[in-house]
Parts: C-alpha cells; sequence; structure tokens
C-alpha cells in the first residue's frame, strides 16, 4: 500500500507545478511544453552507435533482401486509409454513443477512429472526458495530454479545447493529490517515512484555489469545463 501511497504522492508533485505552468503558456526545462509530446518525441534523437564488420555486412545483406521484396511486391494494392468521409461516420457514431451516455461503444468507436486518425483533438478529448466520468484517471490523462497538445499533424488545436483538456488534467492531479493525502493520513505510523507531507496539501490547495479563480473568469467560461 505504502508503494502505491508513493507512486501517486510523487506523481502529483511533479505534475501539479508545472500544470499551472502549461495553462498560463509557460515552458517546462528546454523549452519543451508538458503537453507537446509530438514535439518532444521530434526532439529526442539518439546517435548510432558505431557498427562492426559483422553488424554492417548484416545491414547489407538485410538492405538486399528487402530491395528484392520491394520489386516483387511493387505491383501489390497499397493498404487504403479511410476516406473522409468514412472518418466523418465514425466521429458522428462516437458523438452519438457519448452523447447517449452508452460509454462502452463510445470508448471502442472513439478508439478505433483514432486508430485511423490520431491527430483528432476532439476524439482525444471525449475519450478522455468517458475515462474521466468513470474515473480512470490514468486512461483519462493520456487522452487529455494528447488532445492538449499544441497541434496536431502540423495544425494548431484550438485553444478552447487545448484549454479544457489541461484544465480536466490538473482537477485529475488535484483528485490524485486528495487521495494520497487521506491515504497518508490512514496510515498513521507508517507514514513516518514521510518528513513532513504538508507542502503537498498546501500546493493542492492553492492549486485548487488557482483552478477556481481560473474557472470563474470569462475565458474560462467559454473555454474550459468539467467532462
Amino acid at each position: 500500500m505504502m508503494e502505491r501511497v508513493m507512486r501517486a504522492a510523487a506523481l502529483v508533485l511533479v505534475a501539479l507545478a508545472p500544470i499551472a505552468c502549461a495553462t498560463e503558456g509557460g515552458l517546462l526545462q528546454g523549452g519543451a511544453d508538458l503537453f507537446d509530446e509530438e514535439e518532444q518525441s521530434k526532439a529526442v534523437a539518439v546517435a548510432p552507435a558505431p557498427a562492426s564488420a559483422a553488424a554492417a555486412q548484416s545491414a547489407s545483406d538485410a538492405a538486399q533482401s528487402e530491395s528484392a521484396t520491394t520489386v516483387q511486391s511493387a505491383s501489390a494494392p497499397a493498404v487504403q486509409s479511410a476516406s473522409a468521409a468514412e472518418l466523418a461516420a465514425l466521429q458522428s457514431q462516437a458523438e452519438d454513443a457519448y452523447r447517449a451516455r452508452r460509454f462502452d461503444e463510445a470508448v471502442i468507436r472513439y478508439e478505433r477512429l483514432l486508430a485511423l486518425q490520431p491527430s483528432n483533438a476532439q476524439a482525444w478529448l471525449r475519450l478522455g472526458n468517458v475515462h474521466h466520468r468513470r474515473r480512470d484517471w490514468f486512461k483519462a490523462l493520456t487522452a487529455y495530454r494528447r488532445a492538449a497538445a499544441r497541434s496536431h499533424a502540423g495544425v494548431d488545436t484550438e485553444p478552447s479545447l487545448r484549454a479544457k483538456a489541461i484544465y480536466n488534467v490538473a482537477l485529475i492531479n488535484l483528485e490524485l493529490a486528495r487521495q494520497s493525502l487521506r491515504s497518508l493520513e490512514r496510515l498513521g505510523e507508517g507514514a513516518g517515512a514521510i518528513s513532513d507531507p504538508s507542502p503537498l496539501a498546501r500546493e493542492t490547495e492553492r492549486t485548487q484555489r488557482r483552478l477556481d479563480a481560473f474557472s470563474s473568469t470569462e475565458g474560462a467560461a467559454r473555454g474550459a469545463g468539467r467532462p
């Protein structure tokens, strides 16, 4: 149980401060936005290790084999991606299931849509909302972070959609913080490994006040909200 508590507490301590910065448009160390997974993945490059003579020969053989395979399969039909009409139909079906609160069906349809169109920020937001309603916090966080990316497939994400996703990420992290604090309190003497849990409590309260103030502004009323 202590391991679970520490894992949740560590996650919240790391996440709460950057969320406030990202909500205000700030950047993390190194200039990477907390929610820009695509940008971060592009920025990370691993230099190839020097190849041995045997490895080089193996790579050459593999390249020749691949070339032969390419020639043989050049006339084979390519896998077709979904058309715009098919994607629109999938999204409509997913939205219908979502609005009717058929959440099992909605998850299946949104996941099917996102497998074909991973740049669909609206679908990521809706999928996050479904997991959020089910209190499946970590799946919701994953979906919201994808929705909150600054851009998808080279197209800027709509600011109001980003605001909703970022706001909901903050709500979930606050809930995880509260759960962690309650677990620490129940541990009693077992919580002695934590020298002082009060910073977590203070940061949780402070962030909640900032979120409350943010959600009460006119801009937040248009752009951010609960799922």
